[in-house]
């Protein structure tokens, strides 16, 4: 068994799978937290990667067949190592429970920030009213859950003491059987630029404004894409559509969450006709069912110029910008694929990373089957 326990230390963070002719079968128990593990992906020839983040425990028992779950309430997956000569591959296979299905978007917003505030009212003039809770409002199969709390602590590298934060949106996603969650926000920038921005949320690095430090957080990208599409359509004059690298809280909900936004002043953010736009594009998108194939993107500014052009023919999950690459790892690129949940297939990167940053990028995506660009 020690060969065994050398090769989880070994393979630690990423177990890969490598068929090969079977001897003598063991069975790698996974006793996990929830969200210690995640699906990484299932690729075009169905074969199976998982991910095995840090707070992650393994034990190894010979034989057994027990079966472990790795996204709680969804999937179960029996993982075996096959020993083979002096060689060790990994084998998986899985079988999926019966689950509810999950089939309302949902948008949340802060009545604390001011462009949350003047969303709200809007929304309630679009139609949507309270159903059932008094709390919760609805309109056309769409959740919008109104929040007292910032959505994002406004103190730098300040933690709220309330866990999770700003509430437990997993909680209410399985309340009200919801998909994914729109964050419809204020926007800040230092430069005052007028602006419309959409992006997912995640730490490369230390959580200076919310979450865990090098932690993303679950996203999908084609409903993204889509609200960002409508923002493009018949945008008021002189604001900008762009998309933005991933960044800031939330981290840890299973729960796909991304921001839509306006800015980056108070003048945008009460502006009706301005945030109407937003609002509508909001509740656009997500009534679109339209499809792109998905990347993760890495290099460039902040503000993705070279992604938010190709967002016209791609779905961007997560975005590294240049800015988070002395962060960059082979766990968090991972997690850039793994919490991108419509599945990625390719990995694009900007004209501008040259040097020891492509040359990093590409050796991290050397294990994984991604396209290149």
């Amino acid at each position: 068994m020690t060969p065994l326990l050398n090769l989880v230390t070994f393979l630690s963070p990423l177990l890969e799978h490598l068929v090969m002719f079977l001897t003598d079968i063991y069975t790698l128990t996974l006793n996990v937290k929830p969200g210690s593990l995640s699906l990484l992906r299932v690729n075009r020839t169905n074969s199976l990667i998982i991910t095995v983040l840090h707070r992650t425990n393994l034990t190894l028992t010979n034989p057994t067949h027990n079966i472990t779950g790795i996204h709680q309430n969804t999937t179960l997956y029996t993982i075996k190592i096959l020993e083979h000569r002096k060689s060790y591959s990994i084998c998986l296979t899985h079988r999926t429970k019966t689950v509810k299905h999950l089939k309302h978007p949902a948008i949340t917003l802060s009545t604390m920030d001011p462009a949350g505030a003047c969303i709200l009212e809007i929304f309630k003039e679009i139609g949507f009213q309270p159903k059932d809770n008094p709390d919760i409002l609805h309109y056309n199969g769409i959740y919008l859950l109104p929040i007292d709390n910032l959505i994002v602590p406004e103190k730098e590298y300040k933690t709220p003491k309330k866990y999770p934060y700003p509430t437990d949106y997993d909680k209410i996603a399985q309340t009200y059987n919801i998909e994914y969650i729109v964050v419809a926000s204020r926007h800040w920038a230092k430069s005052g630029k007028p602006c419309y921005t959409v992006h997912p949320t995640g730490n490369f690095g230390e959580a200076m404004y919310g979450g865990n430090p090098n932690e993303l957080q679950n996203t999908l990208a084609n409903p993204m894409r889509n609200i960002f599409t409508e923002l493009k359509k018949g945008s008021p004059k002189k604001i900008e559509v762009t998309l933005e690298a991933t960044h800031h809280s939330p981290t840890y909900f299973k729960t796909p969450m991304f921001f839509a936004e306006i800015g980056s002043r108070n003048e945008q953010w009460q502006d009706k006709e301005k945030v109407q736009h937003l609002a509508e594009a909001i509740i656009n998108g997500i009534k679109s069912k339209e499809k792109a194939p998905v990347a993760i993107g890495f290099g460039g500014g902040h503000y993705c110029p070279t992604f938010s052009v190709k967002e016209e023919e791609y779905a961007f999950g997560h975005m590294a910008a240049k800015y988070a690459f002395d962060n960059l790892n082979s766990d968090l690129v991972q997690q850039m694929i793994t919490c991108t949940l419509d599945g990625v297939e390719y990995a694009i990167l900007d004209r501008g990373l040259k040097g020891k940053h492509k040359r990093k990028t590409l050796e991290t995506l050397e294990s994984t089957d991604l396209e290149i660009i």
